[in-house]
């Protein structure tokens, strides 16, 4: 066989092969991690955006509205009722509760709570949670989208996505960045046709990408300070919050921040992880546990930037960790569905504490 033939023949092996994986990639994996690293598709209820990043299409899917602003839940006017109170809730998963129903995530509950035996009341509370979203998204999109909306109040309830992206991209890092944690939305046309085009390079770049988030997670969990290793996204969330409470404020809104749980105490997370590996019904936090059992936890650094952050007036805190901390954590473990995110009646919680805090006009000190 001559040189040209061999050649030939090599690339022919090769683009079988090629095939065949692309073919197993499309048939067996793909859908299987389709979760892990999402693109904004034609038809898809995702866009990019240049203002903010990307946004959700208004339509209905599978069973959840998305108004004309972008947001879970229903129509929202520009302007507000005479009379009526505006609450604008900001947040990422946490808030939008993408594993619970629209009336399940603790705004619709905050809604219900502070209407319950007022018929004349007129509250409107917005779920402005969006999947994915950090610090510096809330930022653009408050600009950008939500001061037109006049809000009495704001709350947040942001941090898990700023950590996500910065383990997520690390060395790539920029604080400004409105790129999302496992949505693509900052390639260029050409990667991103070839992305679209290729389930077997999508599977490849997740699974690249996944393996690097574990690679720094792991490298944070063991760091001898795990709030000096986390310092850059947990600055840069600083910075972000500060200048949206400033705008929320020129706006005239009152500002609280959520002090939030999750299934460990915050307080002792290696400890409780320690104890939760061990317990029935340990799987499906499993995956995500490494993100919440080092220490300081997470939201313990949060509160302590929260708490500076409400060093002024029209800001102030609330401890909703609190109530789920007191709870035995075979109890908190029946309260969520992974270790960040709250099931109804985890929910059900949390929006009772955050109802509490808006009832009384403000909320309690840390």
């Amino acid at each position: 066989m001559s040189r040209r033939k061999k050649l030939a023949f090599s690339l022919g092996v090769l683009l079988v092969l090629l095939a065949i994986v692309e073919g197993v990639c499309r048939v067996a994996v793909d859908r299987r991690i389709l979760g892990v690293v999402e693109m904004p598709r034609e038809g898809g209820w995702v866009k990019a955006d240049d203002r903010v990043g990307f946004v959700l299409v208004p339509g209905d899917y599978d069973g959840t509205h998305v108004n004309r602003i972008g947001l879970r839940g229903p129509e929202v006017e520009t302007e507000k009722k005479p009379g009526c109170r505006r609450i604008l809730m900001l947040g990422g998963s946490t808030t939008y509760g993408n594993t619970v129903k629209t009336e399940d995530a603790y705004p619709a509950v905050v809604q219900r709570s502070l209407t319950a035996g007022q018929p004349g009341a007129c509250v409107e509370v917005i779920n402005a949670g969006i999947s994915g979203a950090h610090s510096g998204h809330q930022l653009a999109r408050y600009r950008h989208i939500y001061s037109a909306l006049k809000p009495d109040v704001v709350t947040l309830y942001v941090a898990w996505n700023d950590i996500g992206l910065w383990l997520w991209t690390m060395d790539d890092w920029k604080p400004d960045s409105l790129a999302a944690e496992s949505l693509v939305i900052d390639m260029g046309d050409t990667q991103m046709a070839l992305l679209r085009a290729s389930k077997a390079l999508h599977v490849g770049y997740t699974v690249t990408k996944g393996a690097q988030f574990r690679w720094n997670l792991s490298r944070v969990a063991r760091s001898a300070d795990p709030a000096a290793a986390l310092a850059k996204p947990m600055s840069a969330m600083k910075q972000h919050l500060a200048e949206l409470i400033d705008l929320a404020r020129a706006d005239g809104a009152r500002v609280v921040l959520i002090k939030f749980p999750f299934v460990l105490d915050d307080t002792r997370a290696p400890q409780d992880a320690r104890e939760l590996e061990r317990m029935p019904g340990a799987e499906r936090f499993r995956s995500m546990l490494p993100l919440v059992s080092f220490s300081p936890s997470v939201p313990v650094i949060v509160a302590g930037i929260y708490d500076e952050l409400a060093r002024q007036p029209g800001v102030t805190t609330v401890d909703c960790a609190a109530a789920f901390r007191k709870l035995p954590l075979e109890r908190r473990m029946s309260m969520f569905d992974d270790v960040i995110h709250p099931n109804a009646e985890g929910y059900r919680e949390l929006g009772t504490c955050v109802a509490g805090a808006l009832r009384t006009g403000d909320a309690p000190a840390p």
